[in-house]
């Protein structure tokens, strides 16, 4: 027994080659999922109360979904029957997103290893805070212990506009 006779799918369903059935079943489950939106969307708007209504689900939304999911349906179908390799390319067309999805995925995750490694490798030549402190201190008592000498002609002269360094005036 196959699974066409044993649920009864339509002959124009039964008909349809594999990636043209699958892209099918994911239209479905797209537009089930749509719908459960819509009437979630209806129950959440009430809550509020604001003279606005919007709505991110409509039903003209929903038809547009269910079109453009009938075209790729026939066009996918179309493909594999009319070409040589059509099985194959629409194979590729219906995996195509998901590879493109793989990929992001890939670079995003290399991204954010790149970032870690960046940051842990800043992180171990800083130090923790407390070597930071540690080392803030010793730097600060040598300064103390051997002042550096500057004479007056290597300090640069600016001129006196009448205020002092915080600058209020003198």
């Amino acid at each position: 027994m196959t699974f066409a006779k044993t649920f009864k799918i339509p002959k124009h369903l039964g008909g349809l080659c594999t990636p043209s059935k699958i892209y099918a079943l994911l239209a479905l489950l797209a537009c089930t999922l749509y719908v459960v939106m819509m009437m979630d969307a209806d129950s959440t708007m009430k809550l509020y109360d604001t003279s606005l209504s919007v709505h991110g689900y409509t039903v003209l939304g929903l038809v547009c979904k269910i079109g453009f999911s009938l075209f790729w349906i026939l066009l996918l179908n179309y493909i594999c029957k009319s070409f040589k390799h059509g099985s194959a390319i629409s194979w590729v067309i219906l995996l195509l997103p998901f590879f493109f999805f793989m990929f992001s995925m890939a670079l995003m995750l290399f991204a954010v290893g790149q970032v870690g490694r960046l940051h842990n490798g800043v992180a171990q030549k800083q130090g923790s805070y407390e070597d930071q402190q540690t080392s803030f201190e010793q730097r600060f008592q040598e300064s103390l212990n051997h002042p550096s000498v500057v004479t007056e002609e290597e300090i640069p002269q600016s001129k006196d506009y009448g205020y002092d360094v915080q600058g209020f005036a003198k």
